[in-house]
């Protein structure tokens, strides 16, 4: 079930709870260089499949709305490859590093 959030202004409070204990029990159980790295790389696989997810609709639907920005297909192919890259760069440096 949903955190139906504060009356008032529509937080989910409860899920803030949570993420603020996970983090807080993360920061006190790993170094801050750890957190980082990993942080790092959970960002550049969301990128990954951000673009990823963007050049499917991209492709499955051409012709888009006036009101939507338009791009060419090729801006989220780059970005893919581009976080894609980078997170194997650093999967590479972790190995070479082990």
């Amino acid at each position: 079930m949903a955190d139906a959030g504060h009356a008032r202004t529509q937080t989910p409070v409860r899920a803030t709870a949570l993420a603020t204990l996970l983090v807080l029990g993360l920061a006190l159980s790993f170094e801050l260089e750890a957190l980082a790295e990993a942080t790092s790389a959970i960002i550049l696989v969301v990128f990954t499949l951000v673009n990823l997810g963007l050049l499917r609709i991209k492709r499955r639907q051409p012709e888009t709305p006036a009101a939507v920005l338009r791009l060419p297909i090729w801006v989220p192919g780059a970005g893919a490859l581009v976080s894609a890259g980078l997170l194997l760069f650093q999967i590479g440096r972790w190995w070479m590093a082990a």
